[in-house]
């Protein structure tokens, strides 16, 4: 037999033993495919008569009526008749054993549950159920418990639609202490951007490169600074991620969903005292997962089997000695 027939008869045999894995891999494609096709479609993602208003939400009051939801038609309430208000600017902290509630509560703010679900939540007196959710959802800002890195570079992760100049970017990492985390080969490019950021940005020749040096210097910078979707950063820095964009959107009503579960304590106190200064205005929702996370809170919601157990001000709470108290004694969140 030749060389070069045996090299052959090798690569043949090399791709049969390949053929059970691929198969494999085409199953689970399949299945995956499947999995997505038979998902219920969504709220119509655009209404065209009823358009969210350029500056909405302007205030941030948010108004439960009677809203009450359900995760299947057959299945007991999640969330039962709740009607409370929060004021513009306030900040609450939600509480409650596993199962409560807290995390549905989040859910239904922002319409992932579309059947079996009764009453409304209105925002700067809209009702959010009558908005398409392509044009609702993005005015609102949350920080869910697992935050997303995708692979790519740190622009295109904080600036996806490209709404924003590198500048912002510098800016809302510095705030965040990120910067530290991102390592680049062209070592002079962050600092020059971190000058600009906080103006102090003089150099003559910078400003007279022509426009093709600019974009051969961002291509170069977008190279040299790229993020991986590979566990590279722990959950909290990813979550510190996510406020930069937030930081960057400057949204007016917030949803932080058990956003520093994963966190270390130094680290979640940091970001509280962030979202106290940099938010001070905006209305925050906190679900908690430490008692110290919303101690600091205008008031507290305490949920227990989808209802309003409690709801006050968090001293005014342990001083009544009651399901909050109990949590508070229990550190049990």
């Amino acid at each position: 037999m030749l060389e070069s027939d045996l090299s052959a008869l090798v690569h043949k045999i090399g791709m049969l033993v390949k053929v059970p894995n691929r198969l494999k891999n085409f199953s689970n494609e399949v299945s995956a495919f499947r999995q997505f096709s038979d998902f219920e479609p969504e709220a119509p993602y655009i209404v065209d008569d009823c358009r969210v208003p350029s500056e909405w939400p302007h205030s941030g009051n948010v108004e439960f009526k009677n809203l009450s939801v359900k995760y299947g038609a057959d299945l007991d309430y999640a969330l039962k008749n709740l009607n409370f208000t929060i004021r513009p600017g306030e900040k609450i902290g939600i509480v409650g054993r596993t199962g409560a509630g807290k995390s549905t509560l989040a859910k239904a703010i922002f319409r992932l549950l579309n059947k079996n679900v009764e009453g409304s939540i209105e925002i700067d007196g809209h009702d959010t159920a009558s908005f398409g959710v392509g044009d609702f959802r993005p005015k609102l800002g949350i920080i869910p418990q697992e935050s997303t890195i995708f692979s790519g570079t740190v622009k295109r992760n904080l600036d996806p639609l490209k709404e924003f100049t590198i500048e912002d970017m510098w800016a809302a990492m510095i705030k965040c202490g990120v910067t530290e985390l991102i390592k680049t080969k062209r070592k002079h490019k962050p600092a020059k951007l971190a000058g600009q950021t906080s103006g102090m940005s003089n150099n003559v020749e910078d400003e007279s490169e022509d426009e093709d040096e600019d974009e051969d210097e961002e291509y170069e910078y977008e190279r040299a600074t790229r993020l991986r979707g590979d566990g590279r950063f722990s959950s909290g820095q990813q979550q510190l991620f996510s406020l930069c964009r937030l930081l960057m959107r400057k949204r007016k009503v917030l949803i932080l969903d058990e956003a520093t579960a994963d966190m270390d304590q130094e680290t979640d106190r940091k970001m509280q005292e962030l979202i106290r200064t940099e938010f001070s205005e905006c209305t925050v929702l906190t679900i908690a997962h430490r008692l110290d996370t919303i101690m600091n809170s205008d008031r507290i919601i305490v949920m227990e089997k989808g209802e309003i157990a409690e709801i006050g001000p968090p001293q005014e709470l342990i001083a009544n000695g009651g399901m909050f108290a109990e949590l508070v004694q229990a550190n049990e969140f």
